[in-house]
């Protein structure tokens, strides 16, 4: 069966918290997000906003979110070469053919060639695009659609042959889909939007129980609400020094 992807990481963080956030996508907008939290309502939606629910156009919440959101500070680690980027345990996308060390931090780079993302993935077609993705093979956006209204044919873009995962559109396909506790949030901020669990204070943004990992703790996050969403999402604020990102990592502001 073949497997849906993400876009590539645009910095190196701690691998084992990014895994958590891979976010993909909503409906899109040059907006940023603290414009979208005083958006007026859109005075044409006539839907029912206190039921998620329901809805008279079945993926429009009325809700647009951006492209993308601005930038936030992030925990890259330290090298002197790419094999010192590679974490134990790393998949054979994650090694030091697919770092590069630069200015003495790590930046990801991606697949290597076709024949890295085959060796991840042997029982599909997958080609390493010129972003570094592992995407599969296509002719058009059909070609990606999945079962599942976050994963069928508008989820998806065919660019340069190869299937490009958008993210969900709004909160409404995440409701469908996952539940009524979620939302479609890009949590790190790194462009990719994804159906998450909605929130209620920073603390519920948390997780991981280990203590040391002070740069993705509750002071990290801030709980948001958007106009017309009933729900609020995880926003991550980013790391606020070095040292919460703990030895061998730096606290890199993007800007």
């Amino acid at each position: 069966m073949r497997e849906k992807h993400t876009n590539k990481l645009l910095v190196a963080l701690l691998g084992v918290f990014v895994s958590v956030f891979l976010l993909i996508g909503c409906e899109k907008d040059d907006a940023n997000l603290g414009s979208i939290a005083n958006d007026d309502p859109d005075s044409t939606d006539n839907d029912d906003d206190s039921d998620p629910t329901n809805n008279d156009n079945d993926k429009d919440t009325g809700v647009t979110m951006p492209d993308s959101l601005p930038p936030v500070p992030q925990c890259v680690k330290e090298c002197s070469e790419a094999a010192d980027c590679v974490e134990e345990g790393a998949d054979k996308l994650h090694r030091a053919a697919n770092y590069t060390c630069s200015g003495g931090l790590c930046e990801y780079i991606g697949c290597a060639n076709d024949a890295n993302c085959k060796e991840v993935y042997p029982a599909s077609n997958y080609v390493c695009s010129s972003e570094g993705e592992c995407l599969y093979p296509c002719d058009s956006a059909a070609d990606c659609a999945l079962p599942g209204m976050q994963e069928d044919e508008d989820n998806w873009a065919c660019q340069g042959g190869g299937c490009l995962y958008l993210g969900c559109l709004n909160s409404y396909e995440c409701v469908s889909e996952r539940g009524a506790d979620f939302v479609c949030a890009d949590v790190m901020h790194l462009g990719q939007w994804e159906c998450v669990n909605s929130c209620e204070s920073p603390a519920d943004c948390v997780l991981t129980t280990d203590t040391d990992a002070k740069a993705f703790d509750a002071d990290n996050y801030d709980c948001i609400e958007v106009a017309k969403e009933i729900r609020k999402f995880c926003d991550y604020k980013g790391c606020a020094d070095d040292a919460e990102c703990g030895n061998g990592y730096q606290c890199v502001d993007p800007e």
